[in-house]
């Protein structure tokens, strides 16, 4: 029975740490399009932005 709670909390474990870097590539991913529509409207300021950020990967 202990081998099963074992198992039981290794695997609910697991499950609690794909929930949680789904939930932050979900956050990478939406600030990565938020990035892409500003840099549509505001280039200026979005290169100001990533430059002081230190970013200069391309859009």
């Amino acid at each position: 029975m202990a081998d099963r709670m074992d198992r039981f909390e290794a695997l609910e474990q697991q499950l609690e740490m794909f929930i949680e870097n789904t939930r932050q590539l979900g956050i990478v991913k939406f600030k990565t399009l938020l990035l892409v529509e500003l840099d549509k409207v505001f280039p200026k300021e979005i290169n100001t932005y990533r430059a002081l950020r230190g970013d200069d990967r391309p859009l």
